[in-house]
């Protein structure tokens, strides 16, 4: 190789270093810039990007648990609505029932009578069955 030919070489090479340093320097700045950018501003920055924007490239991991974790609880939600809808559901055969004596009474289901008094009237109901078992039970031991 001839010293002219070294020399073009050498000058191809050190036009490539700088512009492979220069390109270094402008990432190595562009990164800067964004780890500023997240570590100062980890909310983001109102209008321009943040981590409840969807295509944001800054914040991309933010976003990206976010989203996860929306859709975990939109998931749990809908399970909890499930579970609480099955234990509140009444089956329509059951609307008729009176618990008071056992009638198809279909007026007292809409009347909304307050627990208590529904507890006193079963507790007298019972109390009169029992002195009728009682006094049919004393009559028939009679001689």
């Amino acid at each position: 190789m001839l010293p002219s030919e070294r020399y073009k070489e050498h000058l191809k090479m050190k036009a490539g270093e700088k512009k492979w340093r220069e390109e270094r320097d402008a990432v190595f700045r562009y990164r800067k810039r964004m780890n500023v950018l997240e570590r100062k501003h980890q909310e983001g920055i109102l209008g321009i990007d943040g981590p409840t924007h969807p295509d944001t490239l800054l914040y991309r991991d933010r976003f990206e648990h976010h989203a996860a974790q929306a859709q975990r609880k939109a998931v749990n939600a809908e399970n909890r609505f499930t579970v609480l809808q099955d234990k509140t559901y009444s089956d329509d055969a059951d609307r008729g029932h009176n618990i008071i004596n056992g009638a198809d009474n279909t007026l007292t289901y809409d009347v909304a009578l307050p627990w208590e008094e529904v507890q006193q009237q079963a507790v007298q109901r019972r109390i009169a069955e029992a002195a009728k078992t009682q006094s049919r039970s004393s009559n028939s031991h009679e001689i």
